[in-house]
């Protein structure tokens, strides 16, 4: 497991948390993907004669350096700020200066030195990093800074539950400031470091042919996104395909810190249309008939088939070893190293199809 947190830094004064909003995005990819992206907004207060100008998150995925996007120019947008808080937050300027109010707060738009922030620890699922804002917060100063990691893995925070290789549910399991979650040894040094939210906002967007079949705590609504609309936002549709609906599950929490007053957030979202379980048996006799007919071949052809393999031998036979290895040494760092960049390879294509797509549909 693992889990989100705001944390002071070993070097620099702690933050007051005022608010913070978590958005979890489901995009349809390629061959049937889902990319997965992790908003964080935080509206912070200084509370440091010297003025605090970094700290670090706990981040519940696995995550890259430089797949991190700083959104404080979005939100300098009157149109996606309205989609961000629901049309009850206003954008004001003053100077090179900008503030929203919302709530009855009203913060200044902070941006983050994307340059200077990198990972700290980087694992299966968890990762930890160092955030550092392009200018400091002075002492009773407050606010407002939101950027967007790429997930590269969902750890056990977002499981996909398959029939016969086809996605047909998600188990979520959200924490925040859960430290006897995270995934890293030394997790409990980290419980000091948990800086107090005092209002967390946790939303997760999911497809809308995921069903909803059970939930903990309470939400506080569910309601349905038209993904074209957030493509301002976004900068990629929603679907590399076709015009996906999407729903939002909200929850609200206050005062969360760590043990006792951690948040834990549950989702269960499965197809429930019948179809799905026929398309599944249907998956598998398909397999099944192709795997009696590869059978039968290779017994009525076994002669040939072993002279084949002798005059090529020696590609088989190097083809089976490196397959093996690979299977094998997955998790040395090399082979990791190597399935990384292949797979971040496949996500910049991704996202570039997916920004294409949303481009030509503006």
């Amino acid at each position: 497991m693992s889990f989100f947190a705001v944390l002071k830094t070993k070097d620099s004064s702690p933050l007051r948390v005022i608010d913070c909003h978590l958005n979890l995005w489901s995009i349809g990819g390629l061959l049937n993907h889902r990319l997965l992206f992790f908003d964080v907004g935080l509206a912070l207060e200084g509370i440091d004669v010297n003025g605090t100008s970094v700290f670090d998150l706990a981040v519940p995925f696995e995550t890259l350096k430089g797949e991190i996007l700083d959104l404080g120019s979005k939100l300098r947008n009157q149109e996606v700020l309205n989609l961000i808080f629901a049309g009850n937050a206003k954008l004001s300027a003053s100077g090179t200066q900008s503030k929203i109010e919302y709530g009855g707060k009203t913060l200044l738009l902070y941006d983050v030195d994307i340059s200077q922030s990198e990972p700290i620890e980087n694992g299966l699922g968890f990762s930890t990093w160092k955030i550092r804002l392009a200018s400091a917060i002075n002492k009773g100063q407050q606010v407002y800074v939101r950027i967007r990691f790429k997930v590269s893995n969902s750890g056990h925070t977002w499981l996909w539950k398959r029939s016969v290789g086809a996605k047909n549910g998600a188990l979520i399991d959200f924490r925040v400031g859960d430290v006897r979650g995270t995934s890293t040894a030394n997790g409990h040094l980290l419980i000091p470091r948990v800086l107090k939210i005092e209002n967390l906002y946790l939303f997760v967007i999911a497809p809308f042919w995921l069903k909803l079949q059970t939930v903990s705590p309470s939400l506080y609504y569910i309601r349905l996104l038209e993904g074209k609309v957030w493509q301002p936002y976004l900068d990629v549709a929603t679907n590399l395909f076709r015009n996906e609906k999407s729903v939002i599950y909200q929850w609200r929490k206050t005062d969360v810190t760590t043990d006792d007053d951690a948040f834990h957030a549950f989702l269960y979202l499965g197809r429930d249309s019948p179809f799905v379980t026929y398309f599944a048996l249907l998956r598998g006799a398909l397999l099944l008939l192709i795997t009696a007919a590869v059978l039968t071949y290779l017994v009525q052809n076994w002669p040939q088939i072993i002279l084949l393999l002798q005059d090529n031998f020696r590609e088989v036979g190097a083809g089976g070893v490196i397959a093996f290895a690979v299977a094998l040494l997955k998790d040395w760092k090399y082979v990791r190293t190597a399935r990384e960049f292949i797979s971040r390879v496949f996500g910049k294509m991704e996202h570039g199809l997916l920004r294409m797509r949303a481009t030509m549909r503006s």
